[in-house]
């Protein structure tokens, strides 16, 4: 009779048995064999001939009163180990008994629990999930209760945090989780359906090669499988089975990696369990070892406000991304089931921590907390080094494989750059898998621009914001080179939106500690000397502060590196950053500090390149004040420089032109106000949030265009009489001037440049607008039109990289605007002719 059908019989003989036990366990079928209990007793025959006995087994059953049970008809399955294995075991285990005698009742029920399930199970049918679905469970439950693993926990081998105090003279009764520990099983199904290579299960089980049909229960093979009985299964194993721990227990006794888990251990508290102290039927109270994180059994995490409950029900903001303590573990906690993955760590081996922190890039925790020494390793703070372990942690065991190595990504979702090559070791434990590597995965934020404002105290302004705004993100991202300006906290900021206020102010950015927040104090600005008085306000509106924050990180960010040769540097926001050196100080300044005649000196670079720590992302500059970007808006600096008179005299045009005719006031006119948005003053109609070239010619090539008939006047469109040939002057002039808008901002800098742009003038024949081409290099740069004529910017005069700012504001009136909507940026330069496409 082959096995499947054995089962079949086997499986109907328990389904009936409730309603005849008598009868069965009276007449039992003959080709049923014997009971579990009874076949033991006998002894198995292998296939190869192999005599297998199991004294010690049946010792062990009658000695935890199980014989009965295992005597009678029901539906077990054990996995046992035959005596010549209870002697190896003996012989050499971590638990120091020497003979059958010095195992306690605890450590009987271990072996004996976790090596049984409570329904009976083929090998081949083991993997199968409801359904039945085949090839899908990893693990099983298992006999073992948690009240087998309470056990008394010394003060002296407790966590070292301050929740752990109170029990550092008595010790406490704990159990390391409050789920029972669940059997990993190995099987070929299973291999099969997800792709678990032969190269992968070496690597796994640390140089071990699989055969076809093996079935290993943890790191133990099956050497007999599929013994009928008359109420279950026995399966054979090569070696007693003693269950690993959990993932954060392994860690913690394992010589190789001591100070990965004593990182680990700061997440740990003990929480009081009533269940099992009633369970357990002793007076003392039974604590649960459960670690702040995202997934757990035992702590309780609120995935909206993003923090931990710790055993006093204090909010924790840093924590673990799953609970390495839990024997049940689900990659979601609330749905799916345990049995179908697992967990997995990458744990760096001591040796690679200490490389890393000590000659590595790790080096600047070092210094920064640690004076540089790593006996003070632990003065590391714990919501930093979450981020660490975070990155080490990941939440499935079957998209963990190491033929899947190459696909994992770190917190960045850049690739971690894993390689089995790098595995010194594989350690099985209850909740998933421990690859033990000779190389530390620090995450992307160790690694990035953002890092320095992380990790100092005076910074917390710009990190508050970058979390905030969820800035981190793009700054964590590896792909690009990054130059990062940082200003130090209490930092001041001119408030663009205040400057049309009855009083405009300065704020003070800080940060408090207290509430975990950022706030401003509010000073009065004088516009026309810059002086910043005292305090006479506080501002915490928080999207308020935020709206400027942004705008000031759109400001600091410059993809690219700022010291390259350049003079500018275009921003992630589009704002435009002047960048020369002092000295050995690189000196900043953008359109607001230029206009005031202010520098912003650099104090400090960390360098958080690639190419310096192999891993990278830009750097970082440190600054007492952050820039300022331009204050004025193009009609301001445009109606206060007699050189731009003749040209913004044709920008300005005549409004009472087109009075009560909407459609031509909009067609006809550069300038406007918003009526819902307001500005500084006005705006440029067709600037739409992007950064332009303003070339303006002098006042006398205007004049020469306008004496030569090329272009008409506003008083030339007054003048006429006639609608149609005033709309063709009107718009010969508004042709014009649009001829000298530019898409991308473009510098007078040292670099040479050859390029072409689109206007804003539309070739009405072909739908697109007409370019400029541009040519230069060596601090000079020479437009070319579409007619082929040249015109040279000028910068004897000083007039050139003039950075103006459109703003639009949230409300209708610059008087009491308080946030930033929008903007556009724009540079001027003087230019010596006119520029034309007709």
């Amino acid at each position: 009779m082959n096995k499947l059908l054995a089962g079949s019989i086997l499986f109907l003989s328990v389904l009936f048995s409730s309603c005849r036990d008598d009868f069965f366990e009276l007449n039992p079928p003959s080709w049923l064999g014997e009971s579990i209990y009874n076949q033991l007793e006998e002894g198995v025959t292998g296939a190869n001939g192999t005599r297998y006995t199991f004294k010690y087994y049946i010792q062990l059953i009658n000695d935890l009163g199980y014989a009965d049970v295992l005597k009678q008809t029901g539906s077990k399955t054990v996995f046992v180990a035959d005596d010549a294995a209870f002697e190896r075991f003996l012989s050499t285990n971590d638990w120091g008994v020497k003979t059958y005698d010095q195992l306690s009742e605890a450590q009987k029920k271990v072996i004996f629990n976790s090596a049984m399930l409570n329904n009976a199970l083929l090998i081949e049918n083991l993997s199968k999930i409801e359904g039945p679905v085949d090839g899908q469970a990893l693990r099983r439950a298992t006999a073992m209760a948690v009240q087998d693993t309470i056990a008394f926990e010394k003060g002296t081998d407790l966590p070292a945090t301050s929740y752990w105090n109170r029990f550092r003279t008595n010790g406490l009764k704990l159990a390391k989780d409050d789920t029972p520990v669940a059997m990993t099983l190995f099987l070929e199904a299973q291999m099969k359906a997800h792709s678990i290579s032969v190269d992968d299960f070496k690597v796994l089980f640390n140089g071990e090669q699989w055969q076809k049909g093996d079935a290993y229960v943890f790191n133990i093979k099956v050497v007999e499988r599929d013994i009928i009985c008359q109420n279950g299964y026995i399966h054979v194993l090569k070696d007693v089975l003693i269950p690993p721990s959990n993932i954060a227990e392994e860690l913690r006794i394992n010589s190789e990696t001591q100070l990965f888990s004593s990182f680990i251990e700061r997440f740990a508290a003990p929480y009081y369990s009533e269940l099992l102290t009633r369970q357990s039927g002793s007076e003392d109270s039974v604590f649960v070892k459960g670690y702040f994180s995202e997934r757990s059994s035992v702590v309780t995490f609120n995935s909206t406000t993003k923090d931990c409950l710790d055993p006093q029900g204090r909010k924790v903001t840093h924590y673990l991304l799953y609970d390495p303590g839990w024997n049940r573990y689900r990659s979601n906690p609330n749905t799916g089931s345990y049995q179908t993955d697992m967990a997995v760590m990458f744990a760096p081996t001591n040796q690679a921590l200490n490389t890393y922190f000590q000659s590595g890039a790790g080096r600047t925790l070092l210094d920064r907390y640690c004076g540089g020494s790593i006996e003070n390793i632990q003065n590391i703070p714990t919501d930093l080094l979450a981020d660490l372990i975070r990155n080490h942690m990941k939440l499935s065991f079957l998209g963990s494989i190491p033929s899947l190595f190459h696909t994992i990504v770190d917190d960045a979702q850049e690739r971690m750059g894993l390689h089995a090559s790098d595995v010194a070791k594989v350690v099985q434990a209850s909740n998933g898998i421990i690859y033990i590597m000779n190389k530390v995965y620090p995450p992307a934020l160790y690694s990035s621009v953002m890092f320095p404002a992380r990790i100092n105290d005076n910074m917390k302004v710009f990190y508050w914001a970058i979390k905030q705004l969820e800035f981190d993100a793009y700054l964590l991202s590896m792909v690009n080179y990054y130059s990062f300006v940082v200003p130090e906290d209490n930092f001041t900021y001119i408030v663009p939106t205040s400057l049309k206020h009855d009083q405009p102010v300065a704020w003070r950015f800080k940060y408090d500690n207290q509430r975990n927040s950022v706030y401003a104090s509010v000073h009065p600005y004088t516009v026309e000397t810059g002086e910043v008085g005292d305090s006479i306000a506080t501002i915490n509106t928080l999207n308020v502060l935020k709206n400027h924050l942004e705008d000031m990180l759109d400001a600091h960010i410059i993809v690219g590196n700022i010291e390259e040769g350049r003079e500018y540097y275009r921003t992630k926001g589009g704002a435009t950053i002047r960048v020369r050196k002092r000295g050995n100080q690189l000196q900043l300044a953008a359109g607001g500090d230029i206009q005031r005649g202010v520098n912003v000196g650099v104090e400090r670079i960390y360098d958080q390149s690639k190419e310096t720590n192999g891993q990278g992302n830009g750097k970082a500059y440190i600054v007492r004040q952050p820039v300022q970007t331009a204050v004025q808006s193009v009609y301001s600096i445009l109606s206060t420089t007699p050189e731009f008179r003749k040209f913004f005299t044709l920008l300005q045009g005549y409004d009472d032109l087109w009075e009560g005719d909407p459609v031509r006031s909009v067609k006809y006119s550069i300038f406007y106000k918003d009526v819902s948005k307001a500005g500084l003053d006005m705006n440029v109609r067709f600037l739409n949030t992007f950064h332009y070239t303003l070339y303006v010619p002098v006042n006398e090539e205007v004049q020469r265009a306008i004496d030569s008939g090329k272009i008409p006047t506003w008083d030339d469109v007054e003048a006429e009489t006639d609608q149609e040939e005033r709309d063709k002057k009107a718009e010969k002039i508004i042709r014009f001037l649009r001829y000298h808008f530019q898409d991308n901002a473009v510098f007078v800098d040292k670099p040479a440049v050859s390029a072409s742009f689109e206007t804003a003038t539309l070739n009405q024949q072909t739908e697109t607008f007409y370019k400029l081409y541009l040519s230069g290099g060596g601090n000079s740069l020479t437009v070319k039109d579409v007619k082929g004529n040249e015109a040279r910017v000028l910068t004897q005069g000083g007039l050139y990289n003039i950075m103006a700012r459109d703003f639009k504001f949230n409300t209708s009136s610059p008087s009491n605007a308080s946030m930033i909507e929008t903007s556009s940026h724009v540079v001027i330069h003087q230019i010596d002719k006119c520029l034309n496409f007709e």
